[in-house]
Protein backbone atom coordinates (compact mmCIF):
# COMPACT_ATOMS: atom_id res chain seq x y z
CA UNK A 1 0.00 0.00 0.00
CA UNK A 2 3.26 2.72 0.58
CA UNK A 3 3.65 2.52 -2.84
CA UNK A 4 1.16 3.58 -4.27
CA UNK A 5 1.16 7.35 -2.76
CA UNK A 6 5.19 7.47 -3.09
CA UNK A 7 4.10 6.47 -7.36
CA UNK A 8 1.66 8.30 -6.93
CA UNK A 9 3.01 11.80 -5.57
CA UNK A 10 6.39 11.74 -5.58
CA UNK A 11 7.37 10.49 -9.14
CA UNK A 12 7.82 13.86 -11.60
CA UNK A 13 5.11 12.66 -13.88
CA UNK A 14 1.40 11.45 -13.16
CA UNK A 15 1.60 8.16 -13.28
CA UNK A 16 -1.56 6.64 -14.14
CA UNK A 17 -3.91 3.80 -11.59
CA UNK A 18 -3.79 1.29 -13.83
CA UNK A 19 0.32 1.39 -14.27
CA UNK A 20 0.34 1.72 -10.66
CA UNK A 21 -1.54 -1.96 -10.35
CA UNK A 22 0.45 -3.38 -12.66
CA UNK A 23 3.82 -1.98 -10.62
CA UNK A 24 2.38 -3.76 -7.82
CA UNK A 25 1.18 -6.79 -9.45
CA UNK A 26 5.16 -7.17 -10.80
CA UNK A 27 6.23 -6.39 -7.09
CA UNK A 28 4.24 -8.82 -5.49
CA UNK A 29 5.55 -11.86 -8.05
CA UNK A 30 8.97 -10.86 -8.14
CA UNK A 31 8.84 -11.04 -4.38
CA UNK A 32 7.16 -14.08 -4.40
CA UNK A 33 9.80 -15.59 -7.21
CA UNK A 34 12.39 -14.69 -5.06
CA UNK A 35 11.19 -16.37 -1.77
CA UNK A 36 10.83 -19.37 -4.04
CA UNK A 37 13.93 -19.71 -5.26
CA UNK A 38 15.63 -18.45 -2.09
CA UNK A 39 13.81 -21.78 -0.48
CA UNK A 40 14.88 -23.80 -3.57
CA UNK A 41 18.22 -23.04 -3.13
CA UNK A 42 18.17 -23.05 0.52
CA UNK A 43 16.33 -26.12 1.61
CA UNK A 44 15.05 -24.35 4.10
CA UNK A 45 11.48 -23.49 4.12
CA UNK A 46 12.02 -19.79 6.00
CA UNK A 47 9.21 -17.99 3.29
CA UNK A 48 6.12 -19.29 2.17
CA UNK A 49 5.65 -18.94 -1.45
CA UNK A 50 1.72 -17.74 -1.66
CA UNK A 51 -0.73 -16.80 -4.13
CA UNK A 52 -2.98 -15.53 -1.61
CA UNK A 53 0.24 -12.58 -0.76
CA UNK A 54 0.08 -11.48 -4.92
CA UNK A 55 -4.03 -11.01 -4.03
CA UNK A 56 -3.68 -9.14 -1.13
CA UNK A 57 -0.86 -7.15 -2.11
CA UNK A 58 -2.66 -5.88 -5.32
CA UNK A 59 -5.98 -5.27 -2.97
CA UNK A 60 -3.42 -3.19 -1.02
CA UNK A 61 -2.38 -1.35 -3.68
CA UNK A 62 -6.23 -0.78 -4.77
CA UNK A 63 -7.49 0.22 -0.81
CA UNK A 64 -4.19 2.96 -1.87
CA UNK A 65 -5.62 4.11 -5.09
CA UNK A 66 -9.11 4.75 -3.17
CA UNK A 67 -6.95 6.76 0.07
CA UNK A 68 -5.14 8.75 -2.64
CA UNK A 69 -8.47 9.86 -4.27
CA UNK A 70 -9.85 10.95 -0.80
CA UNK A 71 -6.72 12.63 -0.02
CA UNK A 72 -6.33 14.45 -3.48
CA UNK A 73 -10.07 15.25 -3.42
CA UNK A 74 -9.95 16.82 -0.10
CA UNK A 75 -7.13 18.62 -0.34
CA UNK A 76 -8.13 20.07 -3.90
CA UNK A 77 -10.89 21.54 -2.05
CA UNK A 78 -8.84 22.87 0.70
CA UNK A 79 -6.71 24.29 -2.22
CA UNK A 80 -9.41 25.99 -3.42
CA UNK A 81 -11.25 27.47 0.01
CA UNK A 82 -7.62 28.76 0.42
CA UNK A 83 -7.24 30.52 -2.60
CA UNK A 84 -11.29 31.92 -2.59
CA UNK A 85 -10.36 33.58 0.98
CA UNK A 86 -7.06 34.79 -0.10
CA UNK A 87 -9.14 36.32 -3.30
CA UNK A 88 -11.75 37.66 -0.82
CA UNK A 89 -8.55 39.59 1.36
CA UNK A 90 -7.16 40.73 -1.83
CA UNK A 91 -10.46 42.47 -2.97
CA UNK A 92 -11.28 43.89 0.58
CA UNK A 93 -7.66 45.32 0.42
CA UNK A 94 -8.65 47.13 -2.99
CA UNK A 95 -11.67 48.71 -1.82
CA UNK A 96 -9.96 50.20 0.86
Amino acid sequence: MPIVPILRWLSRKKILYSKIIGIIIVWSLAIEIIQFCINKITQYPSHLTDVNDVILNVFGGILGIIFCNIVEVKLYWIIVKIQKFLLNMEIQNEHV
